[in-house]
């Protein structure tokens, strides 16, 4: 004697089973062949990207970039040199300025010219 029983996969779909073994659908069922594949799903998505943490970066003065020590997306230190900028021009402002100082310095200590009385 065998035993049988009704199996309901849900969606409508139910199989008469024997023991372990699938005999055959069920009158008015659906039949479909199982085949491998893979599935795949794509998502198009809008929105915005925002880091957890940013920073304002700027110098006190205009001038070039003479240099950048990072890459995009680097991970850097605090305090780490990020760039800097090409210093030619401020140097020779310095320059000029000490010069400047100095014949300020030196016209000071030259005694001051006493303007001469006329002759009578």
């Amino acid at each position: 004697m065998v035993d049988y029983c009704w199996c309901n996969f849900g969606s409508g779909r139910s199989w008469l089973v024997c023991g372990p073994a699938l005999i055959f659908p069920a009158k008015g069922s659906e039949t479909a062949k199982v085949e491998k594949g893979s599935i795949s799903e794509e998502l198009i998505l809008s929105g915005e990207v925002k880091a957890e943490h940013d920073a304002v970066l700027k110098f006190s003065t205009a001038g070039k970039i003479a240099w950048i020590g990072v890459t995009e997306g680097q991970e850097v230190a605090n305090g780490r040199a990020l760039a800097k900028l090409d210093t030619t021009n401020l140097n020779s402002a310095l320059q000029k300025a000490r010069s400047d100082l100095r014949v300020a310095e030196v016209t000071k200590l030259l005694p001051k010219k006493t303007p001469e009385r006329p002759r009578r």
